[in-house]
């Protein structure tokens, strides 16, 4: 069977409840700094996480709280960085997060 747009929204409805849990024990381990980097990423997997840009999107207002903040989500596994760009570890979680309206 191919699979459609029709398809997609049950699964990711199906994927998102069943992790529900798992997401939101994630969430509050983070501050709000973390949050909104953690949500930049989701938003904009090509951008350059120092970039003004990504200064903008988050509302930080300087490299290195940027830099903590990626380095603590790096610490705790849920993002990594791969040929210099950070990367969601579950893609799935940042689309929650965007589905969810963060």
């Amino acid at each position: 069977e191919n699979i459609t747009k029709e398809h997609l929204v049950p699964a990711l409805n199906m994927i998102f409840a069943r992790e529900r849990k798992a997401y939101e024990a994630t969430l509050i381990q983070l501050t709000g700094k973390q949050l909104r980097c953690l949500i930049a990423l989701a938003e904009t997997n090509s951008i350059k996480t120092l970039s003004s840009e990504f200064l903008e999107k988050t509302g930080i207002r300087t490299t290195s709280s940027v830099q903590a903040a990626l380095k603590r989500l790096v610490r705790l596994k849920i993002i990594y960085r791969h040929k210099g760009a950070y990367r969601l570890a579950n893609p799935f979680f940042g689309s929650w997060l965007i589905w969810n309206g963060y």
